[in-house]
């Protein structure tokens, strides 16, 4: 859904985030929580209010999921800005974003009809 957080189990009482490489730049992130202010800084606010408009990270927005087995799922989304199609397949061990050849779409549904034709 909103925010493109899509959680798997791996074990038992053992959920991990599906989609973080799709949404984040993890080193990205780091670099960033490093470089801020302390909280009782008066810079800090300006530093937080500049992150939340910053559009690097992506919010993605899933609408659909469909697939053949466990190990060979489709997701479909969009990005803004604008409307960027997104597309991940997830073959059981990694998430991988496909490339889709339109610049602007909302891509809204998935139809499987076989291996070879989704």
């Amino acid at each position: 859904g909103a925010g493109g957080q899509i959680f798997i189990r791996a074990a038992r009482d053992n959920w991990h985030m599906l989609t973080d490489a799709v949404l984040f730049d993890p080193k990205r992130e780091l670099e960033e929580i490093r470089s801020a202010p302390d909280s009782d800084d008066p810079a800090y606010m300006d530093w937080l209010m500049a992150s939340l408009e910053d559009n690097s990270n992506r919010n993605v927005q899933f609408f659909d999921m469909q697939g053949l087995s466990e190990d060979a799922i489709y997701i479909c989304g969009v990005s803004p800005p604008g409307a960027k199609p997104v597309l991940c397949y997830w073959d059981g061990e990694t998430l991988e974003e496909l490339k889709v050849p339109l610049a602007e779409a909302a891509l809204t549904g998935i139809y499987i009809e076989s291996p070879d034709d989704v």
